[in-house]
């Protein structure tokens, strides 16, 4: 398991807030919309590989779905403070 998942409690809330930022670049805030899907990804996987071992096809479509999902909630909070 990566160092990721570790420190997921501290970075998913820090990206949520670098997202939220009224002056943040747009350029930041997709590459915090990405390492937030990727660590959601991680840590599903991390989650289904002790549930069902390397079981197909979860341990490759709950981590992908997890990390899409994860990714269209941040990116839904980039648009709501897109400046306009």
């Amino acid at each position: 398991m990566g160092g990721a998942i570790v420190a997921a409690p501290l970075t998913l809330p820090l990206l949520y807030l670098a997202i939220r930022a009224e002056r943040g670049v747009a350029g930041v805030r997709a590459a915090a919309v990405a390492v937030a899907a990727l660590t959601v990804g991680e840590i599903a996987w991390a989650a289904v590989d002790l549930a069902v071992a390397e079981r197909q096809p979860w341990i490759w479509l709950l981590p992908v779905a997890a990390g899409w999902g994860a990714g269209a909630f941040f990116a839904r909070r980039t648009l709501d403070v897109a400046p306009g």
